[in-house]
């Protein structure tokens, strides 16, 4: 068992934008050790509502969201340092 930090990802496989925000976080990861939970929202919906998220993409970690219409490569990479390496 491992005790990295636990981001969630929030997203759609039908969401352009959420596929880039993917491809940043699979780089995050090899720099980070983190883990990864994945929130389909179209299978998910009830889950993806329970916890606040109402616009994709999202990254949820310790309580924090970070959502947008666009996610930027600097903005989550600040998001997810700013919760690994506080």
């Amino acid at each position: 068992m491992n005790h990295y930090p636990k981001i969630t990802f929030y997203h759609s496989a039908i969401c352009p934008r959420c596929r880039l925000v993917a491809g940043e976080l699979e780089k995050i990861q090899k720099k980070h050790d983190v883990e990864i939970i994945e929130v389909e929202l179209t299978t998910n919906p009830l889950t993806t509502w329970k916890a606040g998220i109402r616009m994709i993409p999202a990254l949820e970690c310790k309580g924090e969201v970070l959502s947008g219409i666009y996610l930027s490569p600097v903005k989550i990479r600040s998001f997810i340092e700013k919760i690994v390496c506080p």
